[in-house]
């Protein structure tokens, strides 16, 4: 997707409907956000992150993003899974800050690892790492928009108004990167790895007593056979 170069100070959406969009394919996305002073009576505001711009009305509950949002000095991530909705069935979406403070002239790298169930979110800072940063997993029932059709596409907004002149964000360098699932199609299985648990090395999937999990999809592949309140 290459550079944007683009100073974000009033209502824009630089990638919205009009760039690639992901079915069923694994991708990550990335880019790099630059912070200027956090100044006036708002503060900085942005939203990087990605959705299938689905509807959140009570009809249609079609719904789904994962963004990382800046606000002020803080990082929140926000997500709409589906799973929320408020008294009249409306879709909410939800927020969580995560435990990171945002820092003037500063630049920070935002990752999205999404597959069609789940969506992991990374913020760092630039020249460090993941594990320097702050983490956002979300699993997904899948991305499915209002028409039916599978679909993820990146989107960035910036709230405007005359509050937001002096809390200019750059957004650089976006990419979007498949990612080929990484399963090993042997005849062995191994005996233990993270989590000390049993890895099935010609399926791909994790023997976890009495469950088997696929880390592709972030879930099992069946129920907790063993209810600790079954009359609940």
């Amino acid at each position: 997707m290459g550079a944007i170069n683009k100073t974000l100070t009033a209502t824009s959406t630089p990638y919205a409907d009009g760039q690639r969009v992901y079915a069923t394919t694994n991708v990550l996305f990335r880019g790099e956000i630059t912070t200027t002073v956090n100044a006036g009576t708002v503060g900085r505001y942005l939203q990087f992150g990605i959705t299938n711009v689905g509807g959140t009305a009570a009809n249609s509950k079609t719904a789904r993003l994962h963004y990382l949002r800046l606000q002020g000095n803080q990082a929140i991530a926000v997500y709409i899974d589906g799973k929320k909705e408020s008294a009249a069935g409306v879709l909410q979406s939800v927020a969580v800050p995560l435990p990171i403070t945002v820092a003037d002239n500063t630049t920070y790298v935002v990752e999205i690892e999404t597959t069609r169930y789940s969506s992991v979110l990374y913020f760092y800072p630039e020249n460090q790492s993941r594990a320097q940063g702050v983490r956002h997993a979300l699993v997904m029932d899948d991305w499915r928009g209002p028409a039916g059709t599978l679909s993820r596409r990146l989107r960035i907004t910036a709230q405007g108004g005359t509050s937001f002149v002096a809390n200019e964000t750059y957004v650089d360098n976006l990419s979007e990167t498949l990612l080929t699932p990484q399963r090993t199609l042997t005849a062995q299985t191994t005996k233990r790895g993270y989590t000390l648990h049993e890895h099935l090395d010609n399926s791909g999937l994790v023997h976890i007593t009495a469950r088997l999990y696929d880390p592709l999809m972030a879930r099992f592949l069946s129920p907790d056979p063993v209810l600790a309140y079954p009359e609940n």
